[in-house]
This record gives C-alpha cells, sequence and structure tokens, in this order.
C-alpha cells in the first residue's frame, strides 16, 4: 500500500511540476563543446560547457553519420560535462568523426536543432622508403571557440622510447618525418592547442604505428680495402660491402690527382649471395706514369647514392741509374687512406731479370714523398738492369669482420747501368798467373757476347759465345800453344738498353 501511495505523489509531483513549465518555442540555448579528442586506446572524448538553462534533465551526445545527418549517439546525466565513447564504438582510427552535444530540460525544451559540432583529428601516414621518410596528414581542428588559430605538435615515438615533439606548426596540417631507421617501429599522433598553443582546450588524434621492414636497409660499411699495381696495364681494385644492405650497385671511380674530378670506370650490379669483397680489374691504366685514386659509391634498389667509401691511392715508383757512382735512386709517393695508415714499405729489387725474394730494405711509414738510394757497386753479375717494386702493409687495426691488414703494391721500376768492360793487355798459359785471356765483362746481354781471337795475318784462332770462357792459347782452345805474339781480338754484345758494342784491341801471349 505504500509503495502505491509513492508512486502516485511522485506522478502528482511531475503532474504539478509540468504544469509549471515555461516552454520556450521548444529551444534552449545550444551547447558548446570545448572540444573532442582521442586518447591512446582510440576511446573518444568530449566534454562541454554546462548549459546554463535551469532545469537540465539530459544531455545527448549527437554524430554526424556518412551523409551528414545528425544522428541521436546517446544521452548522459545532466550532472556530466565529459562523455566518454569506446574504441569499439567509434571510427577514429579510420576516419574524423563529428560530436555535438544537445540538452533537454525537464519541461521537453530542447537544443536539438543548433549543435555546435567538434570534429576528430584523423591522422594517416604515407610511408617512402626511397626517401627514408614517413608523410604524415590530418585534417585540421577548427572548432575551438576561440577561433582558428590552432598549433599542431607533431609527437613521434621509435620503438620502445619515449614520445617527443617533432615538429610544431601553426599553418600545416602535414609533416614529412626524415631519417626513418629501416626496421624501426615509429608510433605517431598530433595534439591541436587552441590559442596558438596557449590552450586550455587541447584535442589529440589517433595514433598510428608504421613498421619500417619494408624500407630498404642501408649500409652500415663500405670499405676501399685496396688498389694494387699488378703491372703497366693493370690495376687491380679490392672493397668490401655490406651484403645486407639493399644495394642495387657499386659503381667505381676514379680520379689522377687528390683534388681531380672522379669519373666512372665500372658499375657493378648487386646480388644475392654475392663476395662481399669484390675485385676490380682496371685495364685502362698506365701504371709506369701515373698515380690513380680509386673510389666506389653504393646505389640503393631505388637509384639513390647511399655511401661512398675511403679512397685508395696506388704507388708510383720509379728508378734512376748513377753510372758514375755505381747506384739507383727510387722516388715513390705513399699509400694513402688505408684506416690503419701504412705501417711500412718494402723495396724489392731483381738483378737480370731474377728477383731476390727477401726485400733489400723496409722503410717505416712516413707523410707525401720520399726516396731510397740503392747501391749496386758490388753486384757485378747481370745484364745492368736493375728492376724494383716497392709493397706498403697497411698497419694492423680492427676492420668490419676482421679484414686482415691488407698490402700494396707499387708499379715495377726499372734502372739500368752501361756495360763495364776490363780487357788484360797480357797472358801467359805456362806462368803462375793470368792463364787465360779473359776479357771482364758486366751488365750486358749474356746471349748477345762473342769474343774472337786472330793473328797477325787475320787467321782466326779462337771464337766462344760463352761469357765464362777465354782463350787458352791454343788452336781454338786445343793442341798445341799458338806462338808467342801479339794477337789481335774483337769483343761483341748488347748493353741491357740495347746499345750494341764492339771493341778491338790487342793482347799479347807470352811463354
Amino acid at each position: 500500500m505504500k509503495i502505491i501511495l509513492s508512486i502516485l505523489f511522485v506522478l502528482l509531483s511531475f503532474i504539478q511540476l509540468k504544469g509549471q513549465c515555461i516552454p520556450k518555442s521548444g529551444q534552449l540555448t545550444p551547447v558548446l563543446v570545448n572540444f573532442v579528442t582521442v586518447d591512446s586506446l582510440g576511446n573518444i572524448d568530449i566534454c562541454w560547457q554546462p548549459s546554463p538553462e535551469p532545469s537540465i534533465a539530459s544531455y545527448h551526445i549527437n554524430r554526424l553519420d556518412i551523409t551528414g545527418a545528425s544522428v541521436l549517439f546517446d544521452s548522459t546525466l545532466a550532472s556530466s560535462s565529459c562523455f566518454t565513447i569506446l574504441a569499439a564504438n567509434n571510427n577514429s582510427t579510420t576516419v574524423s568523426e563529428e560530436y555535438a552535444i544537445g540538452a533537454k530540460d525537464s519541461c521537453d525544451n530542447n537544443s536539438f536543432t543548433t549543435y555546435d559540432y567538434h570534429n576528430t583529428i584523423f591522422l594517416q601516414s604515407t610511408p617512402n622508403p626511397c626517401s627514408e621518410s614517413i608523410l604524415l596528414e590530418w585534417n585540421a581542428y577548427d572548432d575551438f571557440n576561440s577561433g582558428l588559430n590552432v598549433l599542431y605538435n607533431v609527437y613521434v615515438r621509435e620503438n620502445y622510447g619515449a614520445y617527443t615533439i617533432a615538429n610544431s606548426s601553426s599553418s600545416s596540417t602535414s609533416f614529412n618525418y626524415t631519417g626513418v631507421n629501416q626496421g624501426s617501429i615509429y608510433h605517431f599522433y598530433i595534439v591541436a592547442i587552441e590559442n596558438g598553443g596557449i590552450g586550455p582546450y587541447s584535442s589529440s588524434s589517433n595514433v598510428i604505428s608504421v613498421n619500417t621492414n619494408f624500407f630498404l636497409k642501408n649500409p652500415t660499411f663500405l670499405y676501399a680495402y685496396t688498389a694494387t699495381v699488378v703491372d703497366s696495364q693493370q690495376i687491380d681494385f679490392q672493397f668490401y660491402v655490406d651484403t645486407a644492405a639493399d644495394a642495387k650497385e657499386y659503381v667505381i671511380i676514379r680520379a689522377l690527382n687528390a683534388s681531380g674530378t672522379y669519373t666512372t670506370i665500372e658499375t657493378i650490379s648487386a646480388y644475392s649471395g654475392m663476395n662481399p669483397m669484390i675485385t676490380y680489374s682496371d685495364y685502362s691504366v698506365d701504371a709506369n706514369f701515373q698515380s690513380y685514386y680509386y673510389k666506389v659509391n653504393v646505389i640503393n634498389l631505388c637509384g639513390d647514392l647511399k655511401m661512398t667509401s675511403n679512397v685508395s691511392r696506388t704507388i708510383l715508383l720509379s728508378a734512376k741509374s748513377n753510372n758514375l757512382e755505381a747506384y739507383n735512386t727510387l722516388s715513390y709517393n705513399a699509400y694513402e687512406y688505408w684506416k690503419g695508415g701504412a705501417t711500412n714499405y718494402k723495396v724489392y729489387r731483381s738483378t737480370g731479370g731474377i728477383w731476390d725474394p727477401y726485400p733489400i730494405v723496409s722503410r717505416s711509414d712516413f707523410i707525401d714523398t720520399t726516396s731510397y738510394k740503392d747501391d749496386v757497386t758490388d753486384i757485378l753479375t747481370g745484364n745492368g738492369e736493375f728492376c724494383y717494386r716497392v709493397v706498403a702493409q697497411e698497419n694492423p687495426i680492427g676492420h668490419v669482420v676482421n679484414l686482415p691488414a691488407a698490402s700494396s703494391s707499387s708499379n715495377e721500376a726499372c734502372a739500368k747501368h752501361t756495360p763495364i768492360l776490363f780487357v788484360p793487355n797480357a797472358f801467359s798459359p805456362t806462368g803462375e798467373h793470368n792463364l787465360v785471356f779473359k776479357p771482364v765483362v758486366n751488365y750486358i746481354q749474356p746471349t748477345s757476347y762473342s769474343l774472337t781471337i786472330y793473328d797477325r795475318w787475320g787467321k782466326k784462332m779462337f771464337r766462344t759465345e760463352e761469357i765464362v770462357e777465354g782463350w787458352n792459347g791454343q788452336f781454338n782452345n786445343s793442341g798445341k800453344l799458338c806462338p808467342s805474339g801479339i794477337y789481335v781480338y774483337s769483343i761483341h754484345f748488347i748493353s741491357a738498353e740495347g746499345e750494341e758494342f764492339k771493341s778491338r784491341g790487342k793482347v799479347h801471349l807470352l811463354f
């Protein structure tokens, strides 16, 4: 019975209240929205200013549908000034949505005709693997009651780091984020702040994530290992590449001096499984007269230059003979731009075409150029031609994948000495000394040598083409001794430089 009386009392009170309502032609003052924002979970928060009208019974949340029509979405208590639309019930991650608040009082007066719609900020991205950038674009937040003076802050977080402001602008609704690290995951959102960033109100966009695994991987190293002279018409250039990078090709460039213009001499295509140590043989060279500078560029799959190696410079060696004092002067430039620098330069020598397997000297590293004087006074064998090579050795230092220290050889430079000829004027086959007539000759082509002996009437007594063989005073070096007296010799040979020499004279055969 008490319950029934209570219900009747409420109904009578409502009827009495309704009787006291003051109609306002069906309209209340429109409700002003402070902001509409999206939180990190994708929920939409709407906050508004309380209606100045008395006896507000409820607030209604309205949303514009895809046709632009206002649709009642939900309602909330008169004591509310904010409302949350859960992520599952909104489309803030795919489109900008517009919301407004309507009020209704206890007399059924409402503000459902005029709305203060505010839109969410919808952020989207366009990754560009070739430029290593992510273009961010969003719609303007132009609904603040303070006007259109809005500051947009772009927030970014790489992987699990903290968010930082990447850009601030009051005039643009786009931003190109550059310097992307391949393989990282980037998170972005936009915050619009009214009054040029002063506030008090702001609106955040949806949060987007961009996985850059599909971006091109840049090389982490590109090392010019060595440039070495093989012969006067071949230089081998070796360089070490990062095969994990998304490379399209390696472009080898060359210059003739340190400040000269580099020109492309070869392009090598990259491919899966290629050897990271690449050797290119350059045959368009004259290594006996020119030192060359080499570098290599790596071009990625987008056709962009991503890295340039260090420089490799070949060693140019020259040799000059001093016949009078019997020495050769060597001049050569430094091998430049190794990571560890050069620790020493070993000088190798060949005599008459036979190379000594061991260096004649090892010289410490130096700056710019140097010279070395090789004394050949005691070297009387050979054809008079001395050839040299200089081999530079890199100072051991930590390299990628523990590459061993490199070396580089110079060109071969030769110095030629004129022949030395000594002819005795007498010999005695029966004596104690000078038993054989044998001229002493050095620095000639051995196969060009000949010695002929004539008597005073021009008869040939002896002939040999062996440089080590002499005349023992007998006819053709066999039989009886020839008579004592004066004989004529004729010596013929060709020098190491190809010059023909002839010498004629007299020798006295004594008993």
